[in-house]
C-alpha cells in the first residue's frame, strides 16, 4: 500500500502512529522562506567634486566622483565632457581638464555600469569666473607721484577692490549686480559683504603682522561663482631724506644716504616719512625729535623739513638725526641718520 508513497512520509507516518498524544491534525506544514538575491539599489546619489572649487578661466580642474551607493572602485565608468566620452575604465573616479573662457561652460556626465546592476548617470556642469583683489594702504604716506604702492603698518587703514570677470549667457555682469561674501583672517565680515559690496575698508590691528582677505562671488542666481585671495604683510615705516629748495621744491628723484656733500653754505633738507599714517607728514599725530650733532634741537615749524647754513669759521659738518613716531597707535616709529657736509 506505501509502494509509490515518499519514504519521509512513511516515516512521519510511523513516528505519529507509534508516539502517543500525536495526531496528523496537528502537524503544520513548515515552508523555509527563500534567500534574497543580491540587488544594486543606491543608498545615495553619485556626487561631484572640483579642484579648485570655484576654478578661473584656463584652469586645470580636477572633478572627483563619489558615491555611498556603489563600490566605485569595481564599476566601469564613462566620463564624458561635452558630449564627447574623455575616459573610460574600471574604478577611474577623477577626471583632469582645462576650464573655457569666462562665462563657458563645461558639461560633464558620468555613467557608472556596477559590478551588480543596473548603470547610474549623473550631470554637472562648470562655469568659471575671473576675480582678483586690488589693495592698497589709503592713509600711508608716500611722494607725490610716488611709483610705487602706499604699503601698510601696524594700524593702517587698507581699501580693497574685487575686481571681477563674470559672464552669463547675455555677456558680463556688472561688478554692482553680484553678491559678494569677504572674509578677513579666516573671520567673516558681515558688515562688507553683500548685493553689490565689491569695495571696502578696514583697519589694521597692531596684533596683526599680515592679513589674508578672501572673497567669494556669485551670480544672483547662483550659477557662476569665483574666488580671490590675498595675504599682505605689513612693513615698518621709514625716514627717506631729500633735499628742497624754494624754487624747484623737492627733490623726490634723488634720496640721500650716508655722507653728502653740498656745494655751498646752507641747504634744507627734506625727512619724508614713507607710509606713516595718517597720509600728512605734517600731522599733529606724528612726533617730530630733531638733532644735530647729538644735541637735540627746536622741532622747525615745518616739521619734517631742517634748514641748514654753515657758519662762518665752522667745519660745515652736521650729523642730522631724527626720530618720529605715531602717537595714536602702536608700533609706528622710525628714526635715520644722515651726515651733510657743506663747502
Amino acid at each position: 500500500m506505501f509502494r509509490n508513497t515518499p519514504l519521509a512520509i512513511i516515516l512521519a507516518l510511523v513516528l505519529i502512529t507509534t508516539t502517543p498524544g500525536i495526531s496528523l491534525a496537528q502537524e503544520e506544514e513548515v515552508i523555509p522562506e527563500p534567500i534574497p538575491a543580491p540587488t544594486a539599489e543606491l543608498s545615495g546619489p553619485l556626487s561631484f567634486s572640483f579642484s579648485p572649487e570655484n576654478p578661473a578661466p584656463k584652469t586645470s580642474t580636477t572633478v572627483r566622483l563619489t558615491s555611498f551607493g556603489v563600490n566605485l572602485t569595481s564599476a566601469s565608468i564613462r566620463w564624458t565632457v561635452d558630449g564627447k566620452v574623455v575616459l573610460t575604465g574600471i574604478g577611474a573616479t577623477s577626471y583632469t581638464f582645462t576650464t573655457k573662457t569666462s562665462g563657458s561652460a563645461t558639461a560633464i556626465s558620468v555613467t557608472v555600469t556596477p559590478a551588480v546592476g543596473e548603470p547610474v548617470t549623473a550631470k554637472n556642469s562648470i562655469v568659471p569666473g575671473g576675480a582678483d583683489i586690488l589693495w592698497q594702504a589709503i592713509d600711508a604716506i608716500v611722494p607725490p607721484l610716488y611709483r610705487g604702492k602706499a604699503l601698510p603698518t601696524t594700524e593702517s587703514t587698507i581699501r580693497y577692490v574685487a575686481m571681477t570677470d563674470i559672464r552669463s549667457a547675455t555677456g558680463r555682469i556688472a561688478s554692482g549686480d553680484l553678491v559678494y561674501t569677504w572674509r578677513h583672517n579666516n573671520t567673516l565680515n558681515q558688515k562688507a559683504s553683500g548685493y553689490g559690496k565689491f569695495s571696502h575698508t578696514v583697519q589694521g590691528s597692531y596684533l596683526d603682522s599680515s592679513q589674508k582677505v578672501d572673497v567669494e562671488i556669485t551670480s544672483k542666481d547662483e550659477t557662476i561663482t569665483a574666488n580671490s585671495s590675498v595675504s599682505i604683510g605689513t612693513v615698518t615705516p621709514k625716514i627717506v631724506w631729500y633735499t628742497t629748495s624754494s624754487l624747484y621744491g623737492p627733490r623726490f628723484d634723488k634720496a640721500l644716504v650716508g655722507n653728502h656733500i653740498v656745494s655751498g653754505s646752507d641747504v634744507s633738507l627734506l625727512a619724508m616719512p614713507y607710509f606713516f599714517s595718517p597720509n600728512n607728514p605734517t600731522s599733529p599725530r606724528l612726533s617730530y625729535v630733531w638733532s644735530i650733532n647729538g644735541q637735540n634741537t627746536e622741532t622747525p615749524s615745518t616739521p619734517n623739513m631742517l634748514f641748514l647754513r654753515k657758519e662762518e669759521g665752522g667745519e660745515g659738518l652736521a650729523r642730522i638725526g631724527l626720530s618720529i613716531e605715531n602717537v595714536s597707535t602702536l608700533f609706528q616709529e622710525a628714526s635715520a641718520n644722515l651726515a651733510v657736509t657743506l663747502q
